[in-house]
């Protein structure tokens, strides 16, 4: 090779090189543009300035960012990130669009996860697989006026037992208890099943358990709050009903903590917040998990840069940027609220100490619903339809819940068998 020859040789593995370097990561986003903006800003400035990676987010469509998903997993025209619902990671990690990180990175993987709300994983998880990390968290959490539980002389309830024992005296004063029912009743059925030890689907993923002994209990517990002590059925607004103080102790979800603290100013001070109540279990101790809830991130096998992409992910997830976005969020955006999946994050948020102490212990405790093929909203439909025909037309819980679960175990089934292809290097 002259020397001519050779310039030019070494000019083009330098221009191939830069090139190489400067393919930027393509992340799309099903969130709302002003919150892609800050995950662009702080990636531009604490991401890409120290990696030298560069990285493009793009807002999806909330109605119909599955989708968009699926469709470009069939084409193959993805990006190299997603940010999407919660079991999206696990939809399509099983039929081949997203990486097995567990399988890929091993105990880089581990050392993320040991940061994160570990029920979160239950979502992103398919077996031994891991389709995606959780970039968020959400709880369900004991709301209550601490000024009108005052004048009552009522303490807060640590069991269902002193729950029901407080319903009759708040009812005595035309005030209730409220749960989240006709907002989201698939949580609040969730929470007396994780109490009992129980879940949603069988340990194989088959079939459904919530016809167990501790599934029917749990179920008959929930459907008595409406047919024995007379908690209301009818949907009400939690927030306006809290700030009148019909309803001055009530579980709701995170979402109502933010407009507490952006749209009642005049109950500063005089509402806090806890842990939902629990079920005592044999060895004395309280089980006071509920459902919780995140955002799924996955990387996609024909990302151009699996490697690139899974950087991103980690530094996403670490304490420092969690709790940078966290915080910049709340202070940018009036009644934004991002609480992280990181649990060391969360305890740096610009929130009351005691409000940041509940938050971490109801997530450590806390489970996300398994990933079982059939999609949550089938799953929920279920339970509904069993809790109205309970609650609302005084059918019989055990029966209800026992037909529910038998039309989930009929559908994972169906979706054993459509899904047979794709799952059996899973469940070998």
């Amino acid at each position: 090779m002259n020397k001519k020859m050779l310039v030019v040789a070494l000019c083009l593995i330098l221009t191939l090189g830069v090139a190489a370097k400067e393919k930027t990561l393509q992340i799309w986003a099903a969130w709302a543009g002003e919150w892609c903006n800050i995950y662009q800003e702080i990636s531009n400035r604490e991401f890409t300035s120290k990696t030298g990676i560069p990285v493009k987010i793009s807002v999806l469509p909330w109605d119909s960012f599955e989708q968009k998903f699926l469709l470009a997993a069939a084409t193959g025209d993805v990006p190299d990130i997603g940010l999407t619902g919660g079991l999206g990671p696990s939809d399509l990690g099983v039929r081949g669009a997203v990486v097995d990180l567990k399988a890929r990175f091993g105990k880089e993987v581990d050392n993320v996860t040991k940061e994160l709300f570990p029920g979160l994983m239950r979502s992103l998880s398919f077996y031994n697989a891991v389709f995606g990390m959780p970039m968020i968290y959400g709880s369900f959490n004991l709301f209550y006026r601490s000024d009108i539980m005052k004048d009552l002389g009522l303490a807060v309830p640590n069991t269902w037992d002193e729950v029901r024992n407080i319903i009759p005296k708040l009812q005595s004063k035309k005030k209730n208890f409220s749960i989240a029912y006709g907002h989201n009743s698939t949580a609040d059925y969730s929470m007396f099943l994780f109490q009992r030890n129980g879940d949603w689907y069988t340990p194989d993923l088959k079939k459904s358990a919530i016809d167990t002994p501790d599934g029917i209990k749990a179920f008959k517990d929930y459907v008595e709050l409406f047919t024995k002590y007379g908690i209301p059925k009818d949907l009400q607004p939690a927030f306006t009903t809290f700030k009148t103080g019909d309803i001055p102790i009530q579980i709701g979800a995170t979402f109502d903590y933010a407009t507490l603290q952006v749209a009642a100013p005049d109950l500063k001070g005089k509402w806090e917040m806890a842990m939902v109540p629990g079920t005592p279990q044999a060895d004395g101790s309280l089980n006071r998990s509920a459902y919780i809830g995140t955002m799924g991130i996955m990387v996609f096998e024909k990302s151009q840069d699996v490697k690139a992409s899974w950087e991103w992910v980690k530094w996403f997830l670490s304490e420092e940027t969690q709790s940078l976005v966290a915080n910049e969020i709340m202070t940018r955006i009036p009644g934004g609220i991002f609480l992280p999946a990181n649990h060391k994050a969360l305890l740096n948020l610009n929130i009351p100490s005691s409000h940041k102490q509940v938050l971490v212990d109801q997530g450590m405790v806390g489970k996300a619903p398994a990933y079982a093929l059939s999609p949550e909203s089938v799953t929920k439909r279920f339970l509904e339809n069993a809790l109205s025909a309970a609650v609302l037309m005084n059918a019989d819980p055990e029966k209800t819940i026992k037909d529910a679960a038998k039309e989930m175990s009929n559908e994972l089934g169906r979706k054993q068998t459509e899904f047979k292809r794709f799952i059996n290097k899973y469940t070998k």
